[in-house]
């Protein structure tokens, strides 16, 4: 790794890191997407090297899938360095304050280095969270929110990141096997709604379809030659990083399929002009039109 993406250590868990406090620029946000990507990588591997999880009982898949990671050098967690302890079924901690929850993580901001650590649940063989995916029918489309595992997780960190949202660290794996934890560093609330998240979106390069009568908003980003919807974007998504810039925190993603491309010109359209909005950092020409919100 180049002195560009030097790893720190992380002040809560000794584990190395990208993020160590709420700054936020193009050199963190590139060491987030190669730090992202061989994490990924070893986590796969740790995967393939672990037993089938119904040949084994849950303790031994963990141990083989905990040492696959260690062989990996991917960070294993303890969740004693939060201060974290299980209530009742719920994480409670004695370090870091909780945030409201989503549907998909547990987050928690440790206010004494300016980050937040998102917790999402993960267990072999099964859903952590939701994507979005987008069904052609025979009397029109879909687009559904559909369950994600594990690797859908990541590919969001990734597009978020890469894309121009909020920096988004793959931090690592508990040391229990239990939880996939993501790093961000710490956000603030946005100042006006529509016009944040409309800024959020150009700074992704987000290209909003239109004529498709679409009834949810949501955008196309090209990500490395890949169009991917980016939705779910409510008011707890959009908010403002320490440069007071809007940045959206996280959302549901999905990649466009090559079929639904083929048959729907209207998402054809937008994803060829989300790749020239990448390529150029310049928004079609149609977009200093006026557009009607109807059909957002």
């Amino acid at each position: 790794m180049s002195d560009e993406f030097q790893l720190h250590i992380d002040f809560r868990t000794g584990k190395p890191t990208v993020i160590i406090g709420p700054d936020v620029n193009d050199g963190i946000r590139a060491a987030c997407h190669a730090t992202n990507l061989g994490r990924k990588s070893g986590i796969e591997a740790a995967f393939r090297s672990a037993p089938p999880r119904r040949t084994v009982s849950i303790d031994v898949w963990t141990d083989r899938f905990t040492d696959g990671l260690t062989a990996q050098k991917i960070p294993l967690i303890d969740l004693e360095s939060f201060g974290f302890r299980h209530e009742d079924g719920f994480l409670t901690t004695s370090f870091l304050c909780p945030l409201p929850s989503g549907a998909e993580a547990s987050p928690f901001l440790d206010t004494e280095n300016g980050v937040v650590y998102k917790l999402f649940d993960l267990r072999p063989g099964g859903a952590m969270g939701k994507k979005l995916r987008f069904q052609t029918r025979s009397q029109g489309f879909e687009i559904e929110s559909t369950d994600a595992r594990w690797s859908d997780m990541v590919d969001k960190f990734i597009v978020l990141n890469r894309g121009g949202g909020h920096p988004t660290e793959l931090a690592g794996i508990s040391a229990d096997g239990g939880y996939l934890i993501a790093k961000q560093p710490q956000a603030f609330p946005f100042e006006d709604f529509r016009s944040d998240l409309a800024a959020a979106e150009a700074a992704m390069c987000g290209i909003v379809p239109i004529g498709g009568g679409l009834r949810q908003h949501l955008f196309v980003t090209e990500i490395d030659g890949i169009p991917w919807l980016v939705g779910d974007l409510h008011e707890r998504n959009i908010m403002r990083d320490m440069n007071g810039q809007p940045t959206i925190i996280d959302a549901l993603v999905g990649e466009v399929s090559l079929t639904a491309r083929r048959e729907l010109d209207w998402l054809d359209a937008a994803c060829g002009e989300a790749r020239v909005f990448r390529e150029t950092g310049t928004r079609p020409p149609r977009w200093d039109e006026a557009v009607d919100d109807g059909e957002l």
